[in-house]
């Protein structure tokens, strides 16, 4: 009979008192009313495009035919796109011309440099785009990641790039 009597008192049969009710009521409360409300400032991303110009910068760069280093202190790319597929060009600082080719993804970009000098010390360099930047209206406006590759030794360092304005 105890047994039976603890059990009433739980479920809130017998006494009129509910327990359960009394603690899910105000829970339920509490859930609708901060499920309801976002807080979120981060814009949706409206345009994640890289069609455009963009300068930038990295601190590692492709070697030339005679091993040395070019000047990626600033680079300027010209991106088009056309679904999932990337192509276009990257210039140098010191005048040495890129062609571009890639593939973007839902979360990532990445980008395999041309024209390299196709010795058995460099025959790849891609830039691996895993950072966005967004505007307050959602549009793409810089964007970083990681070097890889082998080009005179493997390639390892980051990289950034930002919209020029107009584009």
């Amino acid at each position: 009979m105890t047994l039976e009597r603890s059990f009433d008192q739980l479920s809130g049969s017998g006494s009129g008192f509910r327990p359960i009710a009394w603690a899910v009521g105000p829970l339920l409360i509490v859930l609708l009313i901060t499920g309801g409300c976002s807080t979120s400032t981060t814009p949706e991303p409206a345009n994640g495009s890289l069609v455009g110009s963009w300068t930038g910068s990295a601190t590692r760069s492709p070697c030339r035919a005679d091993a040395t280093a070019e000047d990626w202190s600033s680079v300027r790319a010209t991106l088009r796109q056309s679904g999932s597929s990337i192509s276009g060009d990257m210039i140098s600082a010191d005048g040495t011309h890129h062609s571009v080719s890639g593939t973007v993804s839902f979360s990532r970009a990445i980008l395999d440099l041309g024209n390299l000098p196709g010795t058995s010390t460099c025959y790849s360099f891609q830039l691996y785009i895993n950072t966005s930047q967004f505007d307050a209206k959602g549009n793409l406006v810089a964007f970083s990641g990681t070097l890889g590759g082998r080009c005179c030794g493997t390639v390892a360092g980051t990289f950034h790039f930002e919209r020029q304005p107009g584009t």
